[in-house]
């Protein structure tokens, strides 16, 4: 994918389409609006989202076809071009309508929504030292990294992770990840 099509692929973040059996695609604006069929301004859903390479274009109509005829959901990952990144998901889904699917874009490379440090202190009772570093494990940063960003000893920053655990009530970092990222999704970071 080049930097033209992740652009293209940043405007529809996380949107939906109404895709026909032949590609095409609206846009789904809203969540109580489903048209009965594909309007007539459709587009190319391998133009909306830049895809160029023809085996890419061809495999993701396949599978589109795939969902429409069978009526089963399918999930697809768009790599790019070039090994720079997780590429796209794409949520294939079959619509109520025959002959339609509804296709969810999922940027892979965008990281999750993390609350501020404040709410996280005011959630869990954590000071700034302790908020500021749950929210760098969530960025998946390590406890060396942690410590040298934050000019503390590695033990340090592990009994602030110790007391964190016990404020959270969580047992492992892959807990506190968990939980921080379903507040940062649920507020909208």
């Amino acid at each position: 994918m080049t930097a033209q099509n992740r652009t293209a692929v940043s405007a529809f973040e996380q949107s939906h389409f109404l895709v026909s059996a032949l590609g095409q695609a609206t846009p789904i604006v809203g969540s109580g609006s489903s048209p009965d069929s594909i309007q007539p301004a459709a587009k190319p859903l391998r133009n909306l989202l830049g895809v160029r390479c023809p085996e890419t274009a061809s495999a993701m109509s396949a599978n589109i076809a795939k969902v429409i005829q069978s009526r089963r959901p399918q999930v697809m990952r768009l790599q790019n071009n070039r090994d720079d990144g997780p590429g796209i998901l794409l949520n294939i889904q079959p619509a109520r309508e025959p002959d339609i699917a509804v296709v969810r874009v999922i940027p892979l490379e965008a990281p999750p929504p993390l609350p501020s440090a404040q709410l996280l202190g005011e959630l869990f009772g954590l000071t700034p030292s302790e908020a500021a570093i749950t929210l760098a494990l969530a960025q998946d940063l390590s406890l060396c990294a942690i410590a040298e960003q934050r000019g503390s000893s590695l033990e340090t920053v592990r009994g602030h992770v110790k007391v964190i655990f016990r404020k959270t009530g969580v047992s492992s970092q892959k807990q506190l990840v968990r939980i921080v990222t379903q507040i940062g999704a649920s507020i909208g970071g």
